[in-house]
């Protein structure tokens, strides 16, 4: 019954004159079923029609345009790499940012993509440049209870310029991102000796292997567990272990960063570079040196904690 439904379909848009690929993009059918069936109708192939010289930009725009079901804009014309494009004044454009810019009164910011999902639908209200996403990203943080993005990330990159919000609303630095930088290969140890701090962590004459468990296991997690109880409660220098592990991990991903530095796991540093899930610990030399790393403000507390933390 569908079949016979689609192919009635069909031919009203071959009365109306449409094009193989016009009508396949408005019943979301494949054009060599539509050509099939033209030919076993016997309809002809409407003429191909040239746009008229001298057309405004919208005449251009709603010449190749498909109105679809649900109020979605297909497109039958050009399309290279995936994309529709229009010849406006001898020069090709993305007929999206075209279609934007018609629609919503001003030149896209960045990339404009169709929030309702369709491949190629140039319906405006549809459209979403990198302005509108950011707006719709922070309602999402603010719902999420999360703080206001800084004004810097930890590199000092001013976040108005160079600030990105992603789908979940966590902030990054598309600067930071995408600057290269080289990978450091070899695993921070906070026993190595190779700075003075080391010979006052608690870690000094312990083995080694306990600070380097992967945690997965039940006997894994009760070492990770020791480990963390060592830091917590017995190290002098856990905000310098931390520092350093964070210096040296700086870029690296999260299946990237082993072992537990500074009471954190590889996981949670992760999250501490990237802005997420961080544990807050205001008042302590630590939360200091949190309030560094992330380039924030200092608070009160830490600020004093800092000033009364022996050197």
């Amino acid at each position: 019954m569908d079949a016979y439904r689609s192919r009635e379909d069909a031919a009203k848009c071959m009365a109306e004159g449409l094009t193989d690929h016009a009508i396949g993009l408005r019943l979301r059918m494949d054009p060599k079923t539509v050509k099939k069936w033209r030919a076993q109708m016997g309809v002809p192939q409407p003429q191909k029609s040239e746009r008229p010289a001298g057309a405004s930009v919208q005449e251009a725009l709603d010449f190749h345009a498909v109105h679809e079901d649900a109020g979605h804009i297909g497109w039958s014309g050009t399309v290279r790499n995936g994309h529709p494009i229009v010849k406006l004044r001898g020069q090709w454009l993305l007929a999206s940012r075209v279609a934007f810019e018609l629609g919503h009164g001003r030149q896209p910011v960045g990339n404009v993509k169709a929030s309702c999902g369709r491949p190629r639908c140039l319906e405006s209200t549809h459209l979403t440049d990198r302005r509108m996403r950011d707006d719709a990203r922070a309602k999402v943080r603010e719902a999420a209870g999360r703080r206001p993005p800084p004004a810097t990330c930890a590199q000092g990159h001013n976040q108005r310029v160079f600030g990105h919000l992603k789908p979940d609303g966590v902030q990054c630095c598309t600067r930071c991102r995408d600057a290269p930088r080289p990978r450091n290969t070899e695993k921070p140890r906070a026993m190595d000796g190779t700075a003075e701090w080391t010979t006052r962590a608690a870690c000094q004459g312990s083995t080694a292997a306990l600070w380097e468990t992967p945690g997965v296991t039940s006997p894994e997690q009760e070492q990770a567990h020791a480990a963390r109880s060592v830091c917590n409660t017995l190290c002098a220098v856990r905000a310098e272990c931390l520092e350093h592990a964070m210096t040296a991990e700086r870029g690296s991903e999260r299946t990237e960063r082993t072992g537990i530095r500074g009471g954190l796991d590889g996981g949670e540093r992760h999250d501490l570079e990237t802005g997420r899930a961080m544990p807050e610990e205001h008042g302590t030399a630590l939360g200091f040196r949190r309030h560094q790393l992330l380039g924030e403000p200092r608070c009160p507390r830490c600020l004093n904690a800092q000033a009364l933390a022996p050197s």
